[in-house]
């Protein structure tokens, strides 16, 4: 009898996409004549077509996935006088949406000026750069220090899949405190002119 061979493996949670390889893990046996293999791919798991790039090998490598889902089989073909194709079973390669991520902008900031926790969505993710908490938010002007500083949130959803934003907040340093003199003495009714540097 003609057996078609099992592949592997299901894939899920992938963005971007990489997919490893479709492999076999049971080898296709019986028939006689020419023995063929063949890769096939289908939007719906039920109208399948030639998969694109190399399909004739016992295991396949996709080309560049977009989202959704993507199945693939393989067949595999004996001739002795009558062709006799017979397809594996189906797997199926989930391809995810990254996360939308937003991180909302500072307006620029005196170094004195305190802290403040920045907006950010999803709710769940991580802050780095300057001055800024890792899990809260929380963004001191004081400790970042004077000048631009990026700030960058990065989330992570329940496909393991990421995302990030970067933001720029400037800190401004405390403007020196200005010496004012004036020309006096004076006398009555004389007046007094005020400098200051």
């Amino acid at each position: 009898a003609t057996v078609p061979g099992v592949i592997a493996g299901d894939q899920s949670g992938a963005c971007g996409f990489d997919p490893a390889a479709t492999t076999s893990t049971s080898s296709a046996s019986g028939g006689s004549g020419t023995l063929e293999y063949g890769w096939e791919y289908s939007t719906d798991g039920v109208n399948f077509v030639p998969a694109n790039g190399t399909n004739t090998n016992l295991n396949y490598t996709t080309e560049v996935l977009g989202i959704g889902e993507h199945y693939f089989r393989r067949y595999y073909t004996t001739t002795s006088g009558v062709i006799c194709s017979i397809p594996s079973n189906n797997i199926v390669i989930t391809v995810h949406e990254n996360p939308v991520v937003t991180l909302d902008a500072v307006d620029p900031m005196c170094i004195d000026g305190g802290s403040l926790t920045l907006s950010a969505l999803p709710s769940g993710g991580t802050f780095s750069g300057d001055g800024v908490a890792t899990v809260s938010g929380i963004f001191n002007s004081s400790d970042a220090g004077s000048g631009p500083h990026d700030i960058t949130y990065t989330y992570v959803d329940n496909n393991n899949c990421s995302n990030s934003a970067t933001i720029s907040i400037i800190v401004k340093d405390k403007p020196s405190v200005p010496q004012v003199s004036n020309d006096g003495p004076k006398c009555i009714g004389e007046t007094i002119n005020l400098t200051s540097n």
